[in-house]
């Protein structure tokens, strides 16, 4: 897939912010945009509008079924939106459908990807109005669990949403140790579409324009080639957060079916890792692209956290206050600043600061540096 829908250098783009009326800004309604969240308004518009030309040929219903207030995701990269990447949560008759949504990737200008994950039919008969209340559900989890709840007391807000499954997965029993899993189901639809827009260097736009036609605009191809999947069941759960006598640390969810009872997943949502990390130069600091610019919250590989050593994500296990050094198996930094060492419960983040040489966040001791921190991650 390879289809402008805004600015950009990509292949057969030949879009300009001087065209149309893309840019929200209102002091430069013609000019580029100027920050990520610009960026993020324009492409959140385009992608829209392209679900929406296209959702006869998807067999979707974009206009009610996605891109509602609060319920989309986006992250902008490089310095001018180089790609951009969506998340949009399906909603239907105002819930969500946890498992489904839709994705998008632009890239240069060009919309290159798109998904749609466990996304079969609603039926417009399907029934929103619970027969149980969240009280109820909590009792369901009760039983279930086999342990008494605290009553009043929750750890989320008890929520309708509607939950995708495999044809057949809602008669199964969950435990109290798993949740219930989607397993991928294959569509042959985005290999149709794959091979019906190929991605041709140096066509011209009214190339393009029939390859378009062919891919999105033909009755023919309207009737066969719907992203739909038919192999998922919905139903109407609760998602509820009892806390139960006893409890310590976790945090329990659970989504039970509104008109059963049934307890479909009842899971500890809690991460037992912690994380190291802090902010590094990726390759220098030149200032030149994102790779020269400082970049937050990057992950510390092996390195000594404690009596532990975090995996080359910078994870590691455990509660309660740990100690860490730029040191680990590998790589132990000497900074001529002063030395190094942070202690911290929840995660060990060194920070980061403006400034050069031997400025430091104003913790981590002397040898907190940009220095220490990207030399300990690149090197690792």
């Amino acid at each position: 897939l390879v289809k402008p829908i805004m600015p950009g250098d990509g292949v057969g783009n030949s879009l300009t912010w001087s065209v149309g009326a893309l840019h929200l800004h209102d002091d430069d309604p013609h000019g580029p945009p100027q920050t990520h969240k610009e960026i993020q308004d324009i492409a959140l518009v385009a992608v829209e509008n392209w679900f929406h030309e296209n959702d006869g040929y998807l067999g979707i219903d974009s206009r009610s079924q996605l891109f509602q207030q609060g319920r989309t995701r986006m992250a902008v990269h490089g310095s001018t939106g180089e790609m951009v990447q969506l998340s949009a949560q399906r909603t239907f008759k105002g819930l969500a459908v946890k498992g489904s949504r839709a994705t998008a990737t632009i890239k240069k200008g060009n919309l290159i990807n798109i998904g749609l994950e466990q996304w079969g039919e609603i039926g417009e008969d399907f029934d929103v109005e619970p027969s149980i209340t969240a009280d109820e559900a909590i009792e369901a989890v009760a039983d279930h669990a086999g342990r008494e709840v605290i009553e009043g007391k929750l750890d989320c807000k008890s929520e309708l949403v509607i939950l995708s499954m495999v044809k057949g997965l809602q008669d199964a029993t969950t435990t109290t140790t798993t949740s219930t899993k989607i397993p991928k189901v294959k569509n042959d639809f985005f290999s149709k579409l794959r091979g019906q827009l190929p991605a041709r260097v140096g066509s011209d736009a009214e190339d393009e324009a029939e390859t378009e036609d062919e891919a999105f605009g033909s009755e023919n191809n309207k009737q066969d080639s719907s992203a739909v999947n038919e192999y998922y069941d919905y139903m109407l759960v609760w998602k509820v957060c009892p806390v139960f006598v006893g409890q310590q640390q976790e945090m329990m969810e659970a989504y039970v079916n509104a008109h059963t009872s049934q307890v479909y997943s009842f899971v500890d949502t809690v991460d037992y890792f912690n994380n190291a990390r802090g902010s590094v130069y990726p390759t220098s600091n030149d200032g030149e692209g994102a790779d020269g610019s400082l970049q937050a919250d990057w992950p510390m590989p092996y390195m000594y956290v404690g009596s532990q050593t975090t995996t080359t994500g910078g994870n590691y296990e455990g509660p309660g206050s740990m100690t860490a050094t730029y040191r680990g198996p590998y790589v132990d930094m000497v900074d001529n600043c002063g030395t190094d060492s942070l202690t911290q419960s929840g995660g060990i983040n060194w920070g980061g600061s403006g400034g050069t040489d031997c400025t430091t966040p104003g913790f981590g001791g002397a040898g907190n540096t940009h220095s220490s921190r990207s030399g300990f991650y690149e090197l690792n």
